[in-house]
This record gives structure tokens, sequence and C-alpha cells, in this order.
């Protein structure tokens, strides 16, 4: 597959095919221009929820994005995936997370949300395996999905790009590896891999299914959580 590179003011880009079915044919969904209006769109939404003595730092990731919204959406004609195209190369994409890594107080912040937000998750996942075990976290970040799972019985592991986030979580009592989910190696597969939030921003889509498919054990599960792009749809039309 051939690739070309494009080079602006927030990094360096390639165009790309789909990258879970790698085909080349894909329509536009939303140029540079309409995704810039939905950022402002959000950060609207969120003027008009939040307290205004917030501390700015505390809303990265929230209204202040710690990576540059897309130039381009598109929509795979064969399998009618979602993406960036063009797509940040990988050296951009593991560069941005360090170079906008949060303090802290804010990891702290973060830690102490996503915690409570993830016991949702952890009792569906307990739900749909019957029982706890060992697992392993894909875009783990600062660990809130690990002490979630870690209260309810589970033995979770984490994988992430980000350094600051994956010393934090290590602080917190946590076996983090720092790299992505092709990196990872185990002598005991795991019961569960799990991919929160985060399967749509991987590079390699197609690689992190194969790499799960590898460390899983036989009869395991694969979970996964991306956002709803017929919804998105929908919502674009209207």
């Amino acid at each position: 597959m051939r690739r070309s590179a494009i080079v602006n003011p927030h990094g360096t880009y390639e165009l790309t095919q789909c990258p879970v079915c790698n085909s080349p044919d894909s329509a536009e969904v939303a140029d540079r221009n309409a995704m810039r209006t939905e950022v402002e769109r959000v950060w609207e939404f969120h003027q008009q929820r939040l307290y205004a003595a917030i501390p700015p730092r505390y809303l990265l990731d929230r209204v202040a994005f710690s990576q540059a919204p897309p130039i381009r959406l598109a929509q795979c004609r064969n399998c009618s995936h979602l993406f960036r195209n063009p797509r940040e190369r990988v050296e951009t994409l593991e560069s941005a997370y360090d170079a906008n890594a949060p303090d802290g107080s804010v990891l702290q912040e973060l830690f102490d949300t996503q915690r409570s937000a993830y016991r949702h998750q952890v009792a569906r996942l307990k739900q749909v395996t019957g029982k706890s075990g060992r697992g392993l976290e894909v875009g783990s970040y600062v660990g809130g999905f690990l002490a979630a799972a870690r209260d309810a019985g589970w033995a979770f592991e984490g994988v992430d790009v980000s350094e600051a986030a994956s010393v934090f979580a290590v602080r917190n009592g946590f076996t983090v590896t720092r790299g992505t989910i092709e990196s990872v190696s185990t002598q005991n597969p795991y019961d569960v891999v799990a991919i929160w939030n985060t399967f749509e921003q991987l590079y390699d889509s197609r690689s992190a299914v194969t790499a799960a498919h590898r460390l899983v054990r036989r009869g395991g599960t694969m979970v996964v959580r991306i956002p709803n792009g017929e919804f998105y749809l929908r919502w674009r039309a209207r």
C-alpha cells in the first residue's frame, strides 16, 4: 500500500486506505471546515455546562483536546468504517501523547473520575464472562479501568503509549507496559483483552486485533468499545 506524507503546522499526516479492510474506496463525510465547526460546537456546549472558575488544565480532553481535530473524515464504501484520511503518522501519534501530558494533579483527577465511571464497564464485563480473571487493557492511560477492575476482583494489566500516564499508573501499583499491544508478550495468555475508547485511535487496528488474538487464551474474550458511527452519520446529516 502506498502512502503520501503531508506536513503541516500540527504534525505529519499521510493518506491511507481503510485501516480495517484495506479498501482504497472511500467517500468524504466531513472536510476541514466541517470538523472545525464541530469542535466549536463542542466548546459552546461545554461553556454552558462547566463552571467558569475551573482551571484550563483540568479541561484537557474534555474541552481542549490533546490532539488536533481531523483534517478530514472519510467512510469506507466497502465495510462502512469511519476514519481519518489523511491520518497522523505513527510517530506523530506517539509524540503527541507525551508532548501534551497533563501534570500530576490533573492525572490524579482523571484517575479518580475514570475509576468511578469504569465500574459500570467492569460490571458488564463480568456479566458477559460470568467470572473475574486475568486481563489486559489496551490504552490504559492513568489506570482508571485497572483500578475499577481490581476493586471487582479482576487482575488487569495495561499497555499505553504515554510515558507520563504509564509512570503514573505504575506508581499507583499497576502493571503497565509503555508501548502498543503488538509489543506485549506473555507466557500466560489473558482471559480478556479490553480496548475501551481507544480502538478507533489505533494506528493499525488490523494488527491490534491480530495481536489480541495471540494474547488471549482459547475461549477467552476480546472487548471493544467504539463510537457509534451510524449515529454520527445521522447526526451530521441533520
